[in-house]
This record gives structure tokens, C-alpha cells and sequence, in this order.
């Protein structure tokens, strides 16, 4: 009789377990990116790019500093005040600068600010967040953003390597996505909203680090953009 009660539950104890283990089993939902079909961004902020520069690299490690945006070099954002991600070589420069500018109606550009930062010693992929007094980005607004390495004692911007892209933000689609950080990533990457959508694939990484089956979708993800050469470097927490 014991023993009949023992192995019943056990059974019950494995109808109670099995659902958690199934969902954990459960492979990680794939995130793409949906490019949306009209940016509402001028003609004019396309085509910039990252450029070269004297800065001497680790010779283990000359690819080129690259932003981290779709193809057009144009990124949209609901946010007031977004991360910016880019892949960072290793190089012998100590500091980096984010720069942030409004892009007026007549195409030139207003400073909004600076955020000297030092520059990790590991190579990868790392989010950079503007100075706290930068003012928050504005709904309809262009804005271009620029990472410089200062190669010298002092920042020169004709020679040092500097990645540029532009980002634009719109009103959010709907205020009923997801909680949790992947799911918002799904949700922001079906929408067009590249920069929140890789910012929320970034903190799910953040939280699982050690997570391949996640790695693979931030992989994917990027491959999705266009950013094959990216999508397989490592990312800086």
C-alpha cells in the first residue's frame, strides 16, 4: 500500500513539474527586424556611415568601428532618451565621445551635447546613453548621433574614427506590448522601432547571459538588419 501511495505521487508530482520543464524546454521566440515602409526621415540624413581614422588598433582586431542600425543608416525610437549601440574594435585609444545633434528643417545641425567616456578594453558590441543634461528627443524630430575614439590627448574630428547614424522618434504604436524584455523586442522588431527592439534583445541577454539559444536570436536578429558582420561579435555588459 506504501508503496502504491509513493509511486502516485510521483506520477502527481510529474504532472505538477512537467509544464514548467516543457516551457523552459520551449525555444527562445525569434526576433526580426520589419523595416517600416516610410521613415519620415529627409533624404538628406541618409548615407552617413562610419569612417576611418589614424587611431591605431590591436592588431588582433582591425575591423572598423560600425553603428549599430539598419541599412538605410536611419533608426526610429519611442523613447525621449535611447540607448545607442555600437560595435567597438579593439584599438589603443583610451576615450570616446557620444555626440548628440538636432537636424533643423534646413539641414544644419544644432549641438545638443557631449558624453566623454572611456573605452572598454575588450572589443564588442556595447550600448552608449547620452549626458544626463542632453535634452530629451523630441516626437517628429531628427536627430544624428556620432562615436568618436580620441586617438590623442585631444579629440579631432577630421582624422579620428567616428561612427555616425541617425535616429528619429515617432509616437509608440500602442501602449499594450509586452512586460518582459524579449517579448518586447518581438514586439518593437514588428513594428520598425529599432532602437528600443534591439535595446530590449540587449537587457534579455543582459539577464541570461549564459544563454546560447538567446545568443542565436540576437544573432538572428541583427542578421535580419543587415548586420551580419555585427551579429557574431560579442557584447559588452
Amino acid at each position: 500500500m506504501i508503496r502504491k501511495q509513493y509511486f502516485h505521487g510521483l506520477i502527481c508530482l510529474g504532472l505538477i513539474l512537467t509544464p514548467i520543464t516543457w516551457a523552459a524546454a520551449q525555444e527562445i521566440t525569434q526576433v526580426s527586424f520589419k523595416p517600416p515602409a516610410d521613415e519620415g526621415v529627409p533624404n538628406r540624413t541618409k548615407g552617413l556611415g562610419s569612417r576611418g581614422g589614424k587611431c591605431p588598433l590591436d592588431g588582433a582586431d582591425q575591423s572598423q568601428m560600425k553603428a549599430l542600425v539598419p541599412a538605410s543608416n536611419v533608426g526610429l525610437t519611442i523613447s525621449s532618451n535611447p540607448t545607442f549601440w555600437v560595435y567597438l574594435p579593439k584599438t589603443y585609444a583610451k576615450r570616446m565621445v557620444l555626440s548628440i545633434m538636432e537636424i533643423q528643417d534646413n539641414g544644419a545641425e544644432k549641438h545638443l551635447s557631449q558624453n566623454f567616456l572611456t573605452v572598454p578594453e575588450a572589443s564588442g558590441v556595447i550600448g552608449l546613453t547620452p549626458n544626463p543634461d542632453t535634452p530629451p528627443l523630441e516626437v517628429g524630430k531628427t536627430y544624428k548621433w556620432a562615436v568618436t575614439l580620441i586617438c590623442g590627448e585631444k579629440q579631432n574630428i577630421t582624422r579620428d574614427p567616428r561612427a555616425v547614424a541617425i535616429v528619429h522618434r515617432v509616437v509608440a504604436p500602442s501602449l499594450n506590448g509586452p512586460e518582459e524584455a524579449l517579448g518586447r523586442a518581438v514586439w518593437y522588431g514588428d513594428r520598425g522601432i529599432w532602437y528600443d527592439a534591439l535595446s530590449s534583445l540587449a537587457q534579455a541577454r543582459r539577464e541570461q547571459p549564459h544563454n546560447s539559444a538567446l545568443t542565436k536570436t540576437w544573432t538572428d536578429f541583427l542578421d535580419s538588419a543587415g548586420l551580419e558582420g555585427s551579429a557574431t561579435k560579442d557584447l559588452i555588459f
